[in-house]
């Protein structure tokens, strides 16, 4: 054995051992490196306040412009619905119109004002207003809200989970707010 860079290379010139050893040796090497490289996410993740408290959604107005090509704008308060703060990012939020039939399913990604920050911290009994904009639907970008044919439609804002914490009282659990009546000419 010698030693390369911190790491130990294995290799049979020089070496006094049979091959069962350097086998044994080169397994027990690689288990190591496995563990070093997977340790540190798992000690990070740990690193984080986790929220005691859940997030609450309520929509407040929502704007259908005049011009189809424009984006709805919908305003929503987001509070925390217990004692502690609750966090949550931008990307974990998401604006759904359905109707009763489910063929006519929408689901859009946000756009924030650019003066949000990337983590909205709401603090108890301090409710966030929030305002957004949705317009192209996540799983068929060349659909737009106004695509929807005429009628009457729900539309709800989202929270959806992350996989792990990635800051200060991040909530990663799945909600919705009220349901707000959508009405499409």
């Amino acid at each position: 054995m010698r030693e390369t860079g911190g790491l130990l290379a294995l290799s049979s010139v020089n070496c006094n051992v049979d091959s069962s050893t350097m086998i044994a040796m080169r397994y027990r090497v690689g288990t190591l490196l496995i563990v070093w490289m997977l340790v540190p996410p798992v000690l990070r993740a740990e690193e984080f306040v986790p929220p005691t408290s859940n997030p609450r959604l309520r929509i407040r107005s929502v704007e259908i412009p005049d011009r189809k090509s424009d984006p709805l704008k919908i305003s929503f308060e987001f509070a925390s619905d217990g004692k502690t703060p609750v966090a949550l990012s931008q990307s974990q939020f998401s604006v759904h119109i359905s109707a009763n039939d489910p063929l006519f399913r929408f689901i859009a990604d946000p756009s924030f004002t650019a003066t949000a920050p990337r983590v909205l911290i709401a603090m108890p009994e301090k409710p966030l207003l929030l305002s957004v904009s949705a317009s192209v639907n996540r799983f068929k970008r060349d659909e737009r809200w106004s695509d929807l044919p005429p009628g009457t439609y729900n539309l709800q804002v989202y929270v959806n989970s992350g996989k792990a914490l990635e800051f200060d009282y991040q909530w990663l659990g799945q909600t919705y707010s009220d349901k707000y009546t959508l009405v499409i000419k």
